[in-house]
């Protein structure tokens, strides 16, 4: 089902060590399987969880593919999504601050 989060996170976290060990942990289908997993702690309901893995994703993202790719620019655009949704409008206006 489309709309099974819990299900989705599932598969993705069974998907995920399966594609470490078989392409190894900077390959793009990789980060992205970590992009989706990091989104979907936050759709149900971890939003801070999401705003750790999403930082952690960034920074490797920027590292591997540079930072204007399509994956990184989404990445980052889920980070300042969850971090409004996690800590308030008023951290993403301080944070962009610094």
């Amino acid at each position: 089902d489309v709309n099974d989060r819990d299900g989705s996170a599932t598969a993705f976290a069974e998907l995920l060590p399966d594609q470490l060990r078989v392409l190894g942990q900077d390959h793009p289908h990789v980060l992205y399987t970590r992009h989706n997993l990091a989104c979907l702690l936050g759709e149900n309901g971890d939003s801070s969880g999401a705003v750790t893995a999403l930082t952690e994703l960034l920074a490797d993202l920027e590292r591997v593919l540079g930072e204007d790719n399509t994956i990184t620019q989404l990445t980052r655009e889920s980070l300042e999504y969850w971090q409004d949704v996690a800590y308030g409008y008023l951290y993403a206006i301080d944070h962009d601050r610094n």
